[in-house]
């Protein structure tokens, strides 16, 4: 049985719906999860942030008992879905791959979001290997699912690991004169292209940033996921040889920083294990849905190797088109202003 969720500002009728609907131990959603335990072989993690959801969700339920119970069967069938998925023999190769794909625990985790593309009827999942657990997509609209969605379910299951989460790349332009760049020009330049001091300035002024002519309303703006996709962009490095600490508003540019570094990295042939001489660590924003990242951490595996901060700052300003905003002897701050294509 899933672990009672924790409340504290909750609404009355949002607390009750979460505890007749989710946390109740006959309830679909946990009967759901017992069956898929068996076939597991270990527990199924699944935390709802109530909040966020009732949140996104206010305009497709009117009532929050709604949203908990659409939310909840809605997992429930995600759920049967993944168990039917594993026990099928002509999934053996993928099931295979999932759990060579989970902690050392074996334990399914997933987390719950909101999603207004439209591609999927009702919903989709994609697998997130930073964090290691699915991430499932509910559509922003009142749904009631059925036996055709575990089919559509069943499907976006087999292709997670490969449809969603491609390895951070940026796109790039010719080294040629900046005249002939305008504010349509995806502006990224890779490793074999800098920008001179007069090009890194153009870049600052290509796309000014909106100035809000009134106060908005909390609840009107974006979720914070959304909102940090859209520039201005900003990063900032601190700390030294012990600990180096890169935290950006942009989750790709992180991402693409801790995928270079991994790939470069030395490895530490005094130890037994082999470990990498830096650990590089990618950190889970406390804020938003989903796979929102905001901090990249370094620090050494030994007494022997230290963090150096040049590398970072190419990758920051030489590759991804950042501009130097302050520095001084352990703080470096950046800001892009020109959108990721």
């Amino acid at each position: 049985m899933q672990a009672p969720t924790v409340v504290s500002t909750q609404s009355l009728q949002l607390r009750m719906a979460i505890r007749d609907h989710w946390d109740a131990e006959k309830s679909a959603m946990n009967v759901g999860m017992a069956k898929l335990k068996v076939t597991l072989g270990a527990d199924v993690i699944i935390k709802p942030e109530w909040g966020m959801l009732s949140s996104s969700l206010s305009k497709a339920y009117e009532r929050e008992a709604d949203m908990v119970k659409g939310v909840s069967e809605f997992v429930a069938s995600w759920l049967l879905a993944l168990e039917e998925l594993m026990s099928d023999d002509k999934a053996e190769a993928w099931t295979e791959e999932l759990m060579g794909k989970l902690p050392n625990d074996n334990r399914v985790r997933a987390s719950i979001t909101v999603s207004n593309s439209g591609e999927h009827q009702h919903g989709s999942s994609y697998w997130d290997d930073t964090v290691r657990q699915f991430i499932i997509e509910i559509q922003n609209k009142a749904i009631s699912p059925d036996r055709q969605y575990i089919q559509e379910a069943k499907s976006t299951l087999l292709t997670s690991f490969t449809s969603h989460k491609a390895e951070p790349d940026v796109p790039s332009i010719p080294d040629d004169d900046w005249t002939q760049v305008d504010a349509t020009t995806p502006i990224a330049p890779t490793s074999s292209t800098t920008l001179s001091p007069l090009r890194m300035a153009g870049l600052a002024s290509v796309l000014p940033v909106p100035v809000p002519m009134s106060m908005p309303k909390a609840k009107a703006i974006e979720r914070p996921d959304t909102l940090l996709c859209r520039p201005p962009y900003y990063i900032t490095i601190a700390g030294g040889a012990s600990y180096l600490e890169i935290q950006g508003s942009h989750s790709p540019s992180l991402e693409l920083i801790k995928t270079y570094l991994e790939t470069w990295v030395r490895t530490d042939h005094n130890h037994s294990g082999a470990l990498p001489q830096i650990k590089i660590k990618l950190h889970t924003s406390s804020f938003g849905f989903g796979a929102v990242y905001d901090k990249v951490s370094l620090e050494p595996n030994n007494q022997v190797s230290e963090v150096t901060v040049p590398l970072v700052i190419a990758l920051v300003e030489g590759t991804l088109g950042y501009q130097l905003l302050y520095t001084d002897a352990r703080v470096w701050s950046f800001r892009r202003t020109q959108e990721f294509r």
